[in-house]
């Protein structure tokens, strides 16, 4: 059973097509009572070759954003 959470994949993926990111992200939006964030790290592989620190910054902001106080 689908839970919330950030799916992270590079622009220049090799291993998993645009278009399996994109079924995926449709038929997650259908599940009731979660929610999946999508981010693109630009210019980046499938294993974020010389982007690790974009993939922590977002990482990191996404970590921020939910668990900030209200």
């Amino acid at each position: 059973c689908p839970a919330s959470g950030i799916v992270v994949y590079g622009e220049k993926d090799e291993l998993v097509s645009k278009n399996s990111i994109n079924d995926l992200n449709n038929r997650l939006k259908s599940q009731k009572g979660i929610e999946v964030n999508f981010s693109e790290i630009k210019n980046s592989n499938h294993f974020f070759k010389d982007k690790e620190e974009d993939l922590k910054k977002t990482i990191d902001k996404y970590i921020k954003d939910k668990t900030k106080l209200i």
